[in-house]
């Protein structure tokens, strides 16, 4: 692999949280159904929860059950959260813009959970409130924690699982003995 002859092995740092960290889901949205797909299938399987996705983008899947019968015509809802600013922003794939901008101002109006909504669609990105969130890691570095703050807008990647991915800015930082 690489041009390589020998892999040094890899030691795997297993998440303390197997349920409850995921600060990041996309959801498929299909006759109403809102879900995932089923395991090689489009076919929607209609949730109210997911069991690994972090509490508040539970709350966030019920509001949007909730709103069900207004729901407007999408083709997925991604559902992004800041658990340390208790909030998260909505990335609507609609298969109309009109009515997902009428329904992204009603959830903003009602719902204090909700920062932002961005609508993609059309061959243009609309932001309703504010679309970034922050996150804070802290790292040890020689016997001294310093915290990192991240801003991550809608297109931009960022780990699912905020524990590992500060385990593994630790793991890099340890490695190449930074000063920061």
């Amino acid at each position: 692999m690489g041009g390589l002859n020998e892999i040094a092995p890899v030691s795997i740092t297993p998440s303390l949280r197997p349920y409850g960290y995921r600060v990041q889901v996309q959801l498929k949205v299909v006759e109403k159904a809102l879900g995932y797909y089923q395991a090689k299938s489009h076919h929607i399987v209609d949730i109210d929860h997911c069991p690994i996705s972090h509490p508040l983008i539970n709350q966030i899947i019920s509001i949007l059950r909730e709103k069900q019968p207004s729901l407007p015509p999408l083709k997925g809802v991604e559902i992004r959260i800041s658990p340390e600013e208790a909030r998260g922003v909505l990335i609507l794939q609609p298969l109309s813009f009109q009515p997902v901008k009428n329904f992204a101002e009603e959830l903003l109006r009602d719902h204090a959970i909700v920062k932002g909504i961005v609508i993609r669609g059309d061959g243009r990105i609309t932001s309703f409130g504010e679309s970034h969130l922050t996150f804070s890691l802290s790292l040890d570095q020689h016997g001294e924690k310093r915290n990192l703050r991240f801003r991550a807008s809608p297109g931009s990647f960022f780990q699912v699982n905020l524990e590992q991915n500060q385990a593994l800015i630790q793991t890099v930082v340890k490695f190449a003995e930074a000063e920061f």
